[in-house]
């Protein structure tokens, strides 16, 4: 075998050698890289109602991209009043990736006529996320489980 044929055959085995020992590194080393930067998006709201009909809806976040800003509503199942109107709700603003939100609405008190008792109302909510650059990946409006409480929003059926 000539010099330089020689030479090209223990260049294309050292090659090979080296990829197949830096191919296990790298891939190590994109599998961390990867799910260090992404985690597992999640969002949640909650509704609460208390004694004195304040209904608190909580929202709370985890992601990879800063929360710009959040709208929170609470419905009424019972009459299908939304306070506020959908689309009226002022932008709250935050910041973060991770964070928690609270905001109160004062519900109305039912009061029992005598000798009844106060007519339960359902009511739930959600919320709706705002984010900058692409949010296609988000939920467009997270919802709480309804609650059910002897209030009403602003009008009875």
């Amino acid at each position: 075998m000539r010099v330089g044929r020689q030479w090209v055959c223990r260049l294309g085995l050292l090659l090979a050698a080296g990829m197949v020992v830096q191919v296990p590194g790298l891939v190590g080393v994109g599998v961390r890289g990867a799910s260090a930067a992404s985690p597992t998006p999640s969002y949640q709201a909650t509704l609460s109602i208390d004694g004195n009909c304040v209904a608190t809806v909580t929202v709370t976040w985890n992601y990879n991209t800063k929360l710009q800003s959040v709208q929170f509503y609470v419905r009424d199942l019972t009459t299908g009043e939304t306070d506020p109107s959908p689309g009226t709700a002022p932008n709250e603003p935050v910041s973060g990736k991770k964070g928690m939100l609270g905001h109160p609405f004062k519900l109305k008190q039912l009061k029992p006529l005598p000798a009844t008792p106060a007519t339960q109302h359902s009511f739930d909510a959600f919320v709706d996320l705002f984010y900058s650059g692409n949010s296609s990946s988000l939920p467009p409006q997270i919802w709480a489980h309804s609650q059910n409480a002897p209030c009403y929003l602003s009008q009875l059926p």
